[in-house]
């Protein structure tokens, strides 16, 4: 069980997707009143000492993250990115309001000059269940409108195909996360992310057929202190492995990106505002890993 404090983490952003990120990625040959008055020593009036204004909060509507990317259009090469708020570029950090500091931003420049655009169809809160049955939190996602991420990139794949550079799948983190709120059995959970993730992929490969597939396991994003979630995410990257491994498909280790490295947690997941999607970053180190996963397909950026 989680300590409180990761409890009330956990309810807060199971709507909003969280950083145990499932990505699958299909590529194809390549791209803060004022202080209490302070008396004076004298018999002066009361001086007030002003402070500073109340910290900015985060509002959706007000606060809007953009999108990256746009529609595929014309013979313009492209990739599409399905997935949940990490995709998306969710954060509750004000100093990023307006800005979207995402992977899939960050892995444009590391592409080079001639870099495909990206349709980013990522919605916060999205599950591989929902996926197909509509987006949890559609205002944050007005391009999408009443369409399913999947009726989305499946139109999107049928009628692009041939510009199509590779397509990403960033998903399975809310699952995880629904079931450990709801109580749902590790087995159950683990058989459910199995079953609908190989679905996922199935399903565009048959809208784009000979594609290669390339699969990114979990990060975790409380680390080694809390038990339970490290066990879950090992064995849902155990399962993630044997979708990639039946698919022919290699892995990008989004885990071995967060937690794997020298650097403290608290740089790479942002916890100084109590969130548990990645910083700056953060964010930088996945794009990497997407990176990389390419280049052992062969798919190489312009700075190796």
């Amino acid at each position: 069980m989680l300590h409180s404090r990761r409890a009330h983490v956990l309810a807060g952003y199971a709507a909003l997707g969280v950083a145990l990120v499932a990505v699958v990625i299909v590529v194809a040959p390549w791209e803060h009143s004022a202080a209490p008055a302070v008396a004076a020593p004298t018999a002066a009036p009361a001086a007030t000492t002003p402070s500073p204004p109340p910290a900015p909060t985060a509002d959706l509507a007000t606060s809007p993250f953009p999108r990256v990317g746009a529609d595929p259009t014309g013979g313009t090469g492209w990739f599409l990115v399905i997935g949940d708020s990490i995709s998306f570029g969710f954060t509750v950090d004000p100093a990023r309001f307006g800005t979207n500091s995402s992977w899939v931003a960050q892995l444009l420049p590391q592409l080079g000059a001639a870099a495909p655009v990206p349709d980013v169809l990522a919605c916060p809160g999205e599950t591989t269940a929902s996926y197909a049955s509509g987006c949890p939190m559609p205002s944050l996602v007005p391009w999408l409108g009443a369409t399913s991420q999947r009726e989305a990139a499946l139109t999107a794949v049928r009628g692009h195909r041939s510009t199509l550079r590779f397509v990403v799948v960033e998903l399975g983190s809310n699952d995880l996360l629904n079931a450990r709120r709801d109580g749902i059995a590790g087995p159950a959970v683990l058989a459910g992310l199995q079953s609908r993730l190989t679905g996922i992929v199935t399903d565009l490969r048959a809208a784009a057929p000979g594609v290669p597939v390339v699969v990114a396991n979990l990060y975790d994003p409380f680390g080694a202190g809390d038990l339970m979630a490290s066990a879950g995410v090992a064995q849902a990257n155990a399962v993630i492995a044997a979708v990639a491994a039946r698919h022919g498909a290699a892995v990008a280790d989004f885990h071995a990106a967060i937690n794997g490295g020298a650097e403290p947690l608290g740089a790479l997941v942002d916890q100084a505002h109590g969130d548990v999607h990645p910083t700056v970053e953060g964010h930088h180190l996945l794009a990497r890993a997407v990176l990389d996963a390419l280049s052992r397909l062969g798919i190489r950026s312009p700075r190796g």
